[in-house]
């Protein structure tokens, strides 16, 4: 598993998987010891970041939040909690403030929550790197032109705001 993995399953709290991780010869001890330091300060890290970003986010937005939370909670906590696993388990700062946004634009725009799940889902697969090449692609020549055939009558989402428009 990957350090991110490990993380996520709570790794020093889970005593079976540190023994496991010790019967690794030669570097056991030293894996076991920087994953079960490490992984539970550097999950608070991670959150306490996106619940900034989250909080200045939504800053102008507290009484529409608040009532939004009060109308749909089973439905936040649900969105939340995935939130916040997927943020303690990323470095990327980039991808809390996706995620902050995507949060920002449901409380704004009330959208289908299983739409909201599933571009969730993609923006948590998706590495700044993806990101980076959807803006490059968003920002070529030609696309502002109508909706082709393909696409005509879907949805799509908006998980990246569109790139300058080059010259």
């Amino acid at each position: 598993p990957t350090a991110e993995e490990l993380s996520a399953m709570g790794y020093g709290n889970s005593t079976w998987l540190r023994v496991f991780v010790r019967t690794v010869p030669g570097i056991g001890d030293a894996l076991d010891s920087l994953w079960a330091e490490g992984s539970q300060k550097w999950q608070q890290e991670r959150v306490e970041e996106f619940i900034n970003i989250l909080d200045a986010r939504l800053a102008d937005l507290q009484r529409e939040f608040w009532k939004f939370t009060q109308k749909y909670k089973e439905e936040m906590y649900d969105t939340v909690r995935f939130v916040l696993e997927a943020s303690a388990k990323s470095r990327s700062r980039e991808k809390k403030e996706r995620f902050a946004e995507i949060i920002k634009k449901q409380v704004l725009v009330d959208a289908k929550w299983d739409e909201l799940e599933a571009v969730l889902r993609v923006a948590e697969d998706l590495t700044d790197t993806h990101v980076a090449i959807l803006k490059l692609i968003a920002s070529a020549p030609g696309v502002d032109a109508p909706v082709g055939t393909p696409f005509r009558g879907l949805k799509i989402s908006v998980v990246v705001e569109k790139g300058p428009q080059p010259d």
